[in-house]
């Protein structure tokens, strides 16, 4: 058994420490992975023997045995079926924190101290009741809090996406109506069939300097989950194929799917690309576009999956 140092936050303005006794760290962080930020240290002996006169309590730790799979999951590898965007989402995050964080101690610019403190906290740095090296301490806990939980978000997005019904057919609507300063507005409506019925949504666009249409088709689009999740399943072929090749995450969703495809890990329609980018998205992804009608004021398109046609028989000789 080893002692160790542990602090932790308990509240928003509260900090506390402890001594702990477990078999190992791990055991040590998973009793205490209930509060939004925790530091772990093994603690010498004087800061012990200190605890003890003190009166401070020992906490003893009990060890917890972990399966195969639930130490896989620890480590970011859990098993789903878009894994490789599953890592690649925590890669992102690990980058953007790293860059976070070297700009907090360096203190420039300043916004990002600000943006990762209270402000009861950036009060008291701007009163100069805390240094800079504590206030440069405090935002990188709450930093890596706030990835954490994006981390968390967006993991929970893609298991979402992948338990989406499936896609079958779309059909798209776009009605444009005048608007006395923006000229034509588009309101696009997409009916989309799907292994679980059929599901609608809208999307609108104003303003001018862009493609109006492909924005409010792009919003109606990325609100259904079984569209993204065609798109992740295009781009977890292209990551493992990548990552066969010896090319792991690389490349941008332009590369791996289509132009238009969004940034970041879990790809998406983007806005005001043109909807003929919309369609290369979905051909990219097995939908091919078999009607397309234009008229003055309405636009059509109507998508459909690709059948797969199944392999010719082989001929047979006597």
């Amino acid at each position: 058994m080893k002692f160790y140092k542990v602090s932790f936050q308990y509240s928003e303005t509260v900090f506390c420490s402890n001594i702990a006794e477990a078999a190992n760290a791990a055991d040590v962080e998973k009793h205490y992975s209930k509060y939004t930020w925790v530091n772990i240290e093994e603690a010498t002996n004087s800061e012990v023997e200190a605890a003890k006169r003190k009166g401070m309590p020992i906490v003893k730790v009990e060890h917890i045995e972990e399966d195969e799979n639930t130490e896989t999951e620890k480590k970011g590898e859990k098993n789903m079926k878009y894994n490789n965007i599953a890592i690649q989402i925590k890669a992102e995050a690990a980058n953007s924190l790293k860059k976070r964080i070297e700009a907090i101690k360096a203190g420039t610019p300043e916004w990002v101290m600000k943006d990762n403190l209270t402000a009861y906290r950036w009060k008291q740095y701007q009163d100069g009741r805390i240094t800079f090296e504590q206030a440069a301490e405090i935002a990188t806990k709450r930093a890596t809090e706030k990835t954490n939980k994006d981390i968390e978000r967006k993991l929970a997005r893609l298991e979402a996406v992948e338990q989406a019904a499936d896609l079958e057919s779309i059909e798209i609507y776009v009605e444009w109506k005048k608007n006395r300063t923006w000229g034509a507005n588009p309101t696009a409506t997409v009916y989309a069939e799907t292994s679980a019925g059929y599901i609608t949504t809208t999307g609108t666009a104003s303003g001018c300097g862009y493609d109006k249409e492909s924005a409010a088709i792009a919003e109606a689009l990325n609100k259904i989950p079984g569209i993204i999740k065609l798109l992740c399943i295009a781009k977890e072929k292209a990551l493992e194929a990548g990552k066969q090749a010896g090319n792991e995450y690389n490349s941008s969703n332009t590369d791996l799917i289509a132009y238009g495809a969004g940034y970041g890990a879990i790809p998406y329609f983007e806005g005001g690309v043109g909807t003929g980018s919309h369609i290369r998205v979905f051909e990219a992804c097995g939908i091919k576009c078999e009607l397309e009608r234009h008229h003055k004021n309405t636009d059509f398109y109507m998508l459909k999956k690709v059948k797969q046609e199944a392999p010719a028989p082989e001929s047979v000789t006597a």
